[in-house]
């Protein structure tokens, strides 16, 4: 009994150690900000989450310079990261008249803006057991 319960805990110490070295780190720096006001919107998304804007969020603070994030424990698989600068914290992307953002917005790889929200195949990337580190430079909008 002594040697199964033994045998059982070593089991589980190789999953949890297995299982914790697939995790890795995201991390996004972020430049081309005009303005310190507002917030800054930032999601690490899945493909199913990029389509319903349901990502891991998180809400930055807009400083001069470069802004910088991690995400943690991030599991292997492919990913998209999306910025919105919520300058008047609506909780939305604001447009003008003629359908031209008015706020700044980003996303990962820096695809070339276009009528609508970036597409998945252009702002994906893999993510597999080594740290992956993003340059984002934020798109006009105002």
């Amino acid at each position: 009994m002594k040697q199964l319960v033994l045998t059982c805990a070593a089991t589980c110490l190789i999953h949890h150690a297995a299982a914790a070295a697939d995790l890795t780190t995201v991390s996004i720096n972020v430049q081309g900000l005009k303005s310190t006001e507002g917030v800054l919107y930032a999601g690490l998304c899945t493909e199913e989450g990029w389509k319903t804007y349901e990502c891991s969020n998180v809400v930055l603070k807009p400083t001069p310079g470069t802004i910088t994030h991690h995400w943690e424990n991030v599991e292997a698989g492919r990913y998209g990261v999306t910025l919105l600068h919520d300058k008047n914290e609506n909780g939305q992307m604001d447009f003008d008249f003629f359908g031209t953002p008015e706020e700044q917005w980003g996303s990962s790889n820096n695809p070339a803006p276009r009528m609508g929200p970036s597409l998945w195949r252009d702002a994906s990337f893999e993510v597999a057991d080594k740290p992956v580190t993003l340059d984002i430079r934020m798109q006009p909008g105002d």
